[in-house]
């Protein structure tokens, strides 16, 4: 739902967007804590139900609201989780397919897989602050995203709906052989932690 890395953030540049840095966290423990917060929702996640599906051949339409996790690791998932809320209810997992061609760049393509079908996810970053601490090469990132639903597989091959969402990131950047930051590439831990509401039908 969002990709990290500082081609992502800084649109392949490091330095176009320096006077947009907002300090959002510089906490040392800030991911040790973050994970601890994970591993805890995920117990409670999978507790819960794999989801309601419509009854067949009959449309449901309503609000709707999501949460959900990724932990990765070098660029590779580790752990996710999504839950969605509303006309449907259901808990499912998070793929990331990357852009296809001509997408801008601020577009991200994911699937939402759920037991009875798949979402496919398009989420567009309308607004990112970031700040990185160059002594520890701890990375947080704010963005407010618009995500829509455009169909998907099972009971969700003709879903649709439109979302406001944020996606809270936390990761950390490798290093240069000089100790400096290296603010290229995949982080080399990274979560995020995304929300949104809005409407769907399926």
């Amino acid at each position: 739902m969002y990709n990290a890395s500082s081609e992502a953030l800084y649109g392949g540049s490091t330095t176009a967007r320096a006077n947009s840095v907002v300090p959002l966290s510089t906490g040392r423990d800030m991911f040790g804590r973050t994970l601890k917060t994970l591993t805890a929702a995920t117990a409670t996640v999978a507790l819960l139900s794999t989801g309601a599906a419509a009854a067949s051949g009959h449309e449901a339409t309503g609000p709707e609201s999501f949460n959900g996790f990724l932990v990765k690791t070098n660029g590779s998932i580790d752990i996710t989780r999504i839950a969605f809320h509303g006309a449907f209810d259901g808990v499912g997992r998070i793929i990331e397919t990357g852009a296809r061609p001509g997408d801008p760049d601020n577009v991200n393509r994911d699937n939402l897989v759920f037991a009875d079908g798949t979402m496919h996810l398009l989420s567009t970053n309308n607004d990112v602050k970031f700040h990185l601490n160059p002594t520890t090469c701890r990375l947080s990132a704010w963005v407010q995203q618009t995500n829509q639903i455009t169909g998907g597989t099972g009971i969700f091959r003709n879903s649709s709906g439109t979302f406001k969402g944020t996606v809270r990131a936390f990761g950390v950047f490798p290093r240069k052989a000089n100790g400096r930051c290296k603010q290229t590439g995949e982080l080399l831990h990274e979560v995020d932690l995304v929300d949104g509401h809005g409407h769907f039908t399926f």
